[in-house]
């Protein structure tokens, strides 16, 4: 019994947050990173950066979003691997559902959103359509 009382103990808080953070995506009320509908929320922290250190930050994102562009040739190629993710293919949900090309659209979209905070900053900007012409053009072949 005390080791029923234990589990639950972990359990029920555990479920309890999962369905609150679900039910905040479902609902589309805003919190800080990605958002359900594609566009990105910066954190207090982030808001705060100098323009040296957001340059940092929106030079990171750019070089994981080239990184993360080299695996989704071969992410669309091998095909969904869950029934949900086939759905979303199916119904053109969800980057068609290829994990990858999320995965690119996050990415850019929190560069982008970092260099906004810069320009509202009056710090220089990136010129991220640039930085990821390559990179864009890859990812559009593979959402076909």
């Amino acid at each position: 019994m005390k080791r029923q009382v234990t589990v639950l103990a972990f359990v029920a808080p555990t479920v309890i947050l999962m369905a609150c953070s679900t039910f905040v995506d479902i609902a589309g009320l805003p919190h800080t990173g990605a958002q359900i509908n594609g566009t990105y929320v910066p954190t207090n922290a982030e808001k705060s950066l100098d323009c040296r250190q957001l340059k940092v930050q929106v030079t990171s994102q750019i070089d994981r979003t080239k990184e993360i562009s080299i695996a989704v040739p071969e992410d669309k190629r091998r095909g969904p691997k869950t029934v949900a993710s086939l759905f979303a293919q199916i119904t053109g949900t969800s980057s068609r559902g290829v994990k990858t090309i999320a995965e690119y659209d996050n990415a850019r979209m929190r560069a982008r959103t970092l260099n906004e905070v810069m320009r509202s900053k009056h710090c220089p900007t990136v010129d991220i359509d640039a930085e990821l012409r390559e990179t864009d053009l890859i990812v559009a072949a593979a959402r076909g």
